[in-house]
């Protein structure tokens, strides 16, 4: 299952300090597509996509953000600037709009945006 996966127990850990209440998280709503679809891929599980969901969707400390056109315009923007692809824009856009720390295990992600 999951726990097979590269970087599972990081994840697990991050999730767990965020649904705890120790931290929030501000994240577009492409991301809540992009991990439902890959619990999905990779259990072949309805039901575990399911649960995943909720459990995002129904967190308190979780923040879902909307891609409106001022947002997609932003993110046109670092993807032209950084060459990010289009979802990774989207994320950096949300993260640098609320001012948090972007946390990604993406390494061409953080090396894109820190090498400019």
């Amino acid at each position: 299952m999951l726990e097979n996966e590269p970087r599972f127990l990081d994840a697990s850990s991050i999730l767990n300090t965020v649904l705890s209440g120790k931290a929030k998280a501000i994240l577009p709503f492409s991301v809540l597509i992009e991990v439902v679809g890959a619990v999905k891929r990779r259990t072949n599980s309805l039901k575990l996509s399911t649960e995943v969901k909720n459990i995002l969707l129904e967190c308190e400390f979780i923040s879902f953000v909307e891609l409106t056109k001022e947002r997609a315009l932003k993110s046109v923007s670092l993807s032209a600037e950084y060459g990010l692809r289009g979802m990774d824009a989207i994320v950096v856009q949300a993260a640098r709009e609320n001012n948090c720390e972007l946390i990604t295990f993406d390494k061409e992600i953080l090396q894109k945006i820190h090498s400019l």
